[in-house]
C-alpha cells in the first residue's frame, strides 16, 4: 500500500481591487513531498498564483489564473566574478 505524504501550503500575499467589482489576488504557495515520474520524492517547490476575480452576488469568483514556479537560480544574487 502506498502511503504518499505531501503538503501544499499557501497564503494570500496581496489583494487589490482594480474596480469595485474586479480584483487581483496574489497567493504564495509551497509544495513539499511531490512524487517525481520515476517515483522519488522531489525537491520542495515554491511559486506565485495570480488570480483575477470578479465580484458577483457579493462574492469573488475566479475569472482567470496564472501559476508561476519560483526558480531558485532566478532568486539568488549573481555570482561574483
Amino acid at each position: 500500500m502506498d502511503h504518499t505524504l505531501w503538503c501544499a501550503c499557501w497564503r494570500v500575499a496581496g489583494l487589490k481591487f482594480l474596480r469595485p467589482d474586479l480584483a487581483t489576488v496574489d497567493i504564495l504557495w509551497e509544495l513539499v513531498g511531490q512524487i517525481e515520474p520515476e517515483g522519488s520524492i522531489g525537491q520542495p517547490r515554491k511559486g506565485v498564483l495570480l488570480l483575477v476575480c470578479g465580484k458577483q452576488d457579493g462574492a469573488l469568483h475566479i475569472h482567470t489564473a496564472q501559476n508561476t514556479d519560483i526558480v531558485a537560480a532566478l532568486t539568488q544574487p549573481a555570482a561574483k566574478a
